[in-house]
C-alpha cells in the first residue's frame, strides 16, 4: 500500500484552502483600493460643486441691486436712474454670459428683449416676480429672474449653457457632464431632456457631475488585473511548496506502512532505523513503531496465557450454570406443585368446609318449615345468617385465588339487568333486619332490557358493594342507580351507581380499601365484621371485564361507589346450548319423579331426600359410584344427582360409565353435587358427561327450583341430545 490517497487529500486541501485564502485576500484588496479610488473622484467632484455653485451664486445675487432700486424710487437717495442704468451695463459686461435690462414699467418689452429672450418673457408673463427659474429655449438654458418695481422693472437671464467658465473646466478635466435637480446635461451637447425646469426660490441647487468613463473605468480595470495577477502568482507558488513537502513525507510515511501492514499481518517485520527519517516527527514515529513491535510480543505471551486462565474459568462457571439450572428447574417444579398444593388445597378446605354447612343450612332450612315456635325460628335464622356469612367468606377467599392466579374466566350470556337489580333489592330487604332503611332503585328507560354480560360476576360486583352498603348504614337510605352510554354501533357501558348515608370513608383511606385484606377499620375493636377481600375482589373482576370502579366519600355523609362496564347488544360469543335456554322463571315445579341420590354422607343424604320428598318425589339413595352404575341399570330415572367424592367408585367415573353403557339412563340429566367450588371441577364434570353442578351447600328452595327446571328440560326433550348448560353457582 501507497500513501497515494494522502498526498492526493494533501493537493486537494492545499488546492482549496489557497484558491479560498487568494479570493478572500483579492476581494478585500480591491474592496480597499476602490474605496481608495472613489475617494479621489469624490473629492474632486465636491471641488468642481464647489466651484461652479459659488461662481453661479454670485452671478444670481441681486439684493444690492435692488435695495438700491427700491431707494430710487422711494427719493431717499441721490442716485439717478442714469448710474442705475450704468450699473446694470458694468454688471453685463463683467459676466458676458448674462443679459440685464432694467427699464419703465409701462415699456413695451418688445421694444428692448431679444427674439429669445422676449419668448422667455411671455412664458413668465403674469408673474409679477420670476426667481431664479430655469427655462430652456432654442437648445440654450437660461436661469431667469424678473422683479417689478413700483415704476420700473429688472430683467436679468444667464444662459448656463453658453457660460464659457463652466464649459472649459468641465471639458479640461474630462467631465461629461452636469446634473441639474436630478436631469443630466452631457458638455457640448446641443440637446436636453428637461424643459421648464424649476429652481427653488432661495438659491440654485449645486450642480453635480459625472465623471469621465475613460479615467474612472480604465483606473478600476487596472487594479483588477493587478490584484488578480498577484494572487495567481501566489496561488502557484502556494502548489509547488506543498509539492516540496509532500514528497518528503510521502517516501518514509510509505515504509512505515509497509511494515504496518506486516505487523498487522502477523509477518516477520524489523525494527525501523530513526536515522532514515528526515524530520524529528518522523524519527518519534519509528521509535513509536519499535515499541508497538516490542509491545506485541510481549502481548502474544500475555494471550496466550491468559487463554489458559480463561479457558480454566469458563470451564468452572460452565459447571455452576449447570448447577444453577439445575436448582432452578428444581424450585420451578417444586413451585408448580406448591401451587398445585395450594389449589388442591383450597379446593379440599372449601369441601370440608362446604359439607357441615350443607347439613347446617339444611336442617335449619328442615326445622324452619316443620318447627313453628318462635323462639327456635329467630335462633334458626340466626345460625342461617352466620352460615351464609361463613359461605360467602369461603366464596371470597376461593374467587381471590382464581383472580391472583389469573384462573379467573368470564361467561358472557343474555341476562335482564332489571331483574337482577330487582332480586337484589329483595335479598335486601332481608338483609336489613331491623334497619331501618329504604332501598331505592333507578334504572334509565335507556338501558336495554337484555343484555350481553357475565351475570355471575356481575351479581358478585353490585351485590358486595350493595351488602357493604346495608352493613355500614344505619338509617337514611340506599339506592341502586343504573344508566348506560353508547361508544360505536354495539359497544355500550353500564354505568351502576351504589349510593348510601352509612358512616363513609376516610379520604386518606379511600385508595387503601381496594387492596387485600385491608379495611376502614382494621382494629381488634372493629364494629363491622369481614375478610377485607370483597371490594379487592369487585375491583380486580371490574378490570377482568374491561371497566373501571371509582369511589366518593365523606364521614358521616355516606359514600357513593360507580362501576363502569362494558356490555354488548349483540351475542359475539357462541352458545354451546342447541335450544333456547329456559329461564327460571318458566320453570314449574314437576312432582313425583323418580330421582337418583348419589351420596356416600348419611347427613348429605339426609337433607337431600328430605328435600326431595317434601316436593313428593321419589328418591333412591346409592351410597356409592358402583351402586349408582347397578341401579341405572335396571331402573329408569328422571334425574340423577351425583356427588363427587366416594368410596370405591367416585362421581367421575360413574358418570362415564352411565354415558357409555347402553343403559336405559343413558340420557338422564345428571347433575354434580359437589363441595368442590373451583372452577377446574366445574370443567372436569362438563367434560365428563355431566349436564350441570349444585354446589353445596344447598338450599332447600332453590335446590329444588334448579332440580325442577332440569326435569321440565328432560320431560320436553324431543330427538336431539341434552346440551351442556352451566347452571348458576349455588
Amino acid at each position: 500500500m501507497k500513501v497515494e490517497s494522502f498526498t492526493k487529500k494533501i493537493y486537494k486541501s492545499t488546492l482549496i484552502s489557497s484558491l479560498i485564502t487568494n479570493v478572500v485576500t483579492m476581494i478585500i484588496i480591491y474592496l480597499v483600493a476602490q474605496s481608495l479610488i472613489d475617494n479621489v473622484y469624490k473629492n474632486r467632484i465636491n471641488n468642481s460643486n464647489e466651484y461652479v455653485s459659488s461662481y453661479i451664486n454670485s452671478i444670481l445675487d441681486l439684493k444690492d441691486f435692488y435695495d438700491s432700486i427700491k431707494l430710487f424710487e422711494s427719493n431717499k437717495t441721490d442716485i439717478s436712474y442714469q448710474d442705475l442704468f450704468d450699473n446694470v451695463t458694468s454688471r453685463n459686461s463683467v459676466y458676458h454670459d448674462i443679459n440685464i435690462f432694467f427699464e419703465k414699467i409701462d415699456t413695451d418689452p418688445q421694444k428692448y428683449l431679444p427674439s429669445k429672450l422676449l419668448i422667455i418673457y411671455k412664458q413668465v408673463n403674469g408673474n409679477n416676480n420670476v426667481r431664479h427659474k430655469l427655462i430652456e429655449v432654442k437648445n440654450d438654458l437660461y436661469i431667469v429672474d424678473i422683479k417689478y418695481f413700483e415704476r420700473n422693472v429688472h430683467m436679468q437671464f444667464f444662459n448656463i449653457k453658453g457660460f464659457t467658465p463652466l464649459e472649459a473646466r468641465l471639458k479640461n478635466e474630462n467631465y461629461r457632464g452636469y446634473t441639474i435637480n436630478n436631469k443630466y446635461y452631457p458638455v457640448g451637447s446641443n440637446s436636453y431632456s428637461s424643459k421648464n425646469i424649476t429652481i427653488p426660490s432661495k438659491t440654485i441647487i449645486p450642480m453635480t457631475f459625472t465623471i469621465s468613463n475613460e479615467n474612472y473605468i480604465h483606473d478600476k480595470i487596472i487594479l483588477f488585473l493587478t490584484i488578480l495577477l498577484l494572487s495567481i502568482l501566489r496561488f502557484t507558488i502556494s502548489l509547488l511548496t506543498s509539492r516540496l513537502n509532500i514528497n518528503n513525507v510521502i517516501k518514509p510515511l510509505n515504509i512505515l506502512v509497509k511494515n504496518t501492514e506486516k505487523l498487522a499481518s502477523h509477518e516477520m517485520c524489523e525494527k525501523l532505523n530513526r536515522f532514515d527519517y528526515p524530520y524529528l516527527e518522523f524519527k518519534q514515529l519509528a521509535e513509536a513503531f519499535n515499541k508497538v513491535l516490542l509491545s506485541r510480543e510481549l502481548s502474544e505471551i500475555k494471550l496466550f496465557r491468559s487463554f489458559e486462565q480463561m479457558e480454566n474459568v469458563v470451564h468452572k462457571r460452565t459447571q455452576e450454570l449447570i448447577s444453577t439450572n439445575e436448582q432452578l428447574t428444581t424450585a420451578i417444579t417444586r413451585a408448580n406443585e406448591a401451587n398445585a398444593l395450594k389449589s388442591q388445597f383450597l379446593a379440599n378446605i372449601s369441601h370440608e368446609i362446604r359439607t357441615p354447612l350443607n347439613c347446617i343450612i339444611g336442617f335449619c332450612d328442615i326445622i324452619l318449615i316443620e318447627n313453628h315456635n318462635e323462639i327456635v325460628t329467630q335462633q334458626v335464622k340466626q345460625i342461617l345468617h352466620e352460615s351464609e356469612t361463613l359461605l360467602s367468606l369461603i366464596n371470597d377467599f376461593l374467587d381471590y385465588s382464581k383472580i391472583d392466579a389469573g384462573k379467573m374466566t368470564l361467561n358472557h350470556s343474555e341476562l335482564d339487568i332489571r331483574f337482577l337489580i330487582s332480586s337484589l333489592i329483595k335479598s335486601g330487604q332481608v338483609q336489613l333486619g331491623d334497619k331501618k332503611i329504604k332501598l331505592i332503585k333507578d334504572i334509565s328507560d335507556s338501558v336495554p332490557k337484555i343484555i350481553l354480560s357475565d351475570e355471575l360476576r356481575l351479581y358478585q360486583i353490585i351485590s358486595n358493594i350493595f351488602y357493604n352498603a346495608i352493613k355500614f348504614t344505619t338509617f337514611g337510605s340506599i339506592t341502586i342507580k343504573v344508566d348506560n352510554f353508547q361508544i360505536g354501533p354495539n359497544k355500550q357501558y353500564l354505568v351502576i351507581s351504589i349510593t348510601d348515608t352509612g358512616i363513609g370513608i376516610p379520604k386518606n383511606r379511600i385508595e387503601s380499601i381496594f387492596n387485600k385484606f385491608e379495611q376502614v377499620d382494621g382494629s381488634l375493636t372493629r364494629k363491622y365484621r369481614g375478610s377485607g377481600l370483597g371490594l379487592t375482589i369487585c375491583k380486580k373482576t371490574v378490570e377482568l371485564m374491561e371497566g373501571s370502579i371509582d369511589v366518593q366519600s365523606q364521614i358521616n355523609e355516606g359514600s357513593t361507589f360507580t362501576c363502569t362496564i362494558p356490555f354488548n347488544l349483540e351475542t359475539e360469543i357462541p352458545i354451546e346450548d342447541t335450544k333456547e335456554p329456559i329461564s327460571d322463571t318458566h320453570v314449574e315445579n314437576i312432582k313425583g319423579n323418580n330421582i337418583l341420590l348419589v351420596e356416600d354422607y348419611p347427613v348429605n343424604q339426609i337433607v337431600a331426600k328430605k328435600h326431595l320428598e317434601m316436593n313428593n318425589h321419589i328418591v333412591t339413595v346409592a351410597e356409592n359410584g358402583q351402586e349408582a352404575i347397578e341401579l341405572c341399570s335396571s331402573k329408569i330415572f328422571d334425574l340423577i344427582l351425583m356427588d363427587l367424592q366416594m368410596p370405591i367408585l367416585d362421581g367421575f367415573k360413574a358418570t362415564k360409565r352411565i354415558r357409555k353403557a347402553n343403559g336405559p339412563n343413558k340420557k338422564t340429566p345428571i347433575l354434580a353435587m359437589t363441595a368442590n367450588a373451583m372452577e377446574t371441577a366445574r370443567q372436569t364434570c362438563l367434560d365428563t358427561g355431566m349436564n350441570g353442578i349444585i354446589t353445596k351447600p344447598i338450599r332447600k328452595k332453590i335446590f329444588l327450583k334448579e332440580v325442577d327446571r332440569w326435569l321440565k328440560i328432560k320431560e320436553k326433550e324431543e330427538t336431539s341430545p341434552l346440551s351442556l348448560i352451566v347452571s348458576k353457582e349455588i
